[in-house]
């Protein structure tokens, strides 16, 4: 028994007329009797009681009409909250951080003060997460130097410094050669990471393998680290450039050039939403195509 029976049924039921409910659903009356007799044959029951050329509807058929109202009407609100979710998809930008972007917020803020109808979903990249990225709109990471593509955007150009703590044997420079730090430990983020991958470029092009005493996988508590003395790391020079890290110090590299971009990237050849059109326009609009940090 599928729902097709069920409205026909309802409408027999509703009329007790085979002939006329043919009519209003638009079938062939022997089709529409065919339907009623198969549903009996189903329920081993009869729904209607037949008089000659009438028929009127039985206690067994009554309690199915109620039965067949209600899944009607779950029928409808489901279509109702299906359309309602459909609706909140077209309206939900999802954005996948596989590289940290603190500068972003503020353009987040903008978009959204200008089109609060639309929601934005962030996913940070970590242990446990789904990083296949068609799963969502947007994926921001860093690029070494990759030549840009039609389906990314360059928000930004970083360049990397070294953060050591203020009482660290190079804290007094202005500049150091990366290969000075080869013997120290470092503070890195997980493995797998953007961030690691290009710290690893690095350090592998001033010849050596950094020794890494713990990973983290926020800039706020390697902070903390850093000025505790625990190890050194390579940050974004935009990084903490508040009065809240006093206690360390970030140091300009000179060799290797240590310089990477973040990109706004999108799966080629996948159809986006309205929204995700919106915010790509936004973006562009705004003309911030790879400031420097």
């Amino acid at each position: 028994m599928d729902l097709s029976q069920l409205s026909q049924f309802r409408k027999v039921a509703e009329l007790e007329h085979i002939t006329k409910a043919s009519l209003e659903l638009r079938i062939a009356q022997p089709a529409l009797s065919k339907t009623i007799r198969n549903m009996e044959n189903e329920l081993e029951t009869t729904l209607f009681d037949r008089e000659k050329k009438a028929i009127r509807l039985n206690d067994r058929g009554r309690a199915l009409y109620r039965y067949a109202q209600e899944i009607e009407a779950c029928c409808q609100n489901l279509k109702g909250e299906l359309a309602e979710n459909a609706g909140r998809k077209e309206r939900e930008i999802s954005l996948f951080f596989k590289a940290p972007a603190l500068f972003l917020a503020p353009i987040l803020k903008d978009f959204s003060s200008k089109h609060p109808e639309i929601r934005f979903s962030l996913v940070f990249a970590g242990k446990g997460i789904p990083e296949e990225e068609d799963r969502y709109d947007f994926i921001l990471d860093s690029f070494l130097g990759n030549p840009e593509t039609d389906h990314e955007i360059c928000l930004r150009r970083e360049e990397m410094f070294l953060a050591v703590p203020e009482d660290h044997r190079l804290a007094g420079r202005s500049a150091v050669d990366l290969r000075e730090a080869a013997e120290d430990k470092f503070i890195c983020f997980p493995e797998e990471s953007d961030p690691y991958r290009i710290f690893r470029s690095y350090c592998g092009q001033s010849g050596f393998e950094p020794n890494r005493i713990l990973e983290c996988d926020d800039y706020f508590t390697m902070g903390r680290l850093i000025e505790s003395g625990i190890g050194i790391a390579l940050v974004p020079g935009g990084i903490w450039s508040g009065p809240n890290r006093k206690h360390l110090c970030k140091i300009r590299i000179s060799s290797p050039p240590c310089r990477n971009s973040l990109r706004l990237r999108w799966q080629p050849g996948k159809k986006q939403r309205e929204a995700c059109r919106m915010f790509r326009e936004f973006i562009e609009a705004l003309k911030i195509s790879c400031r420097d940090s």
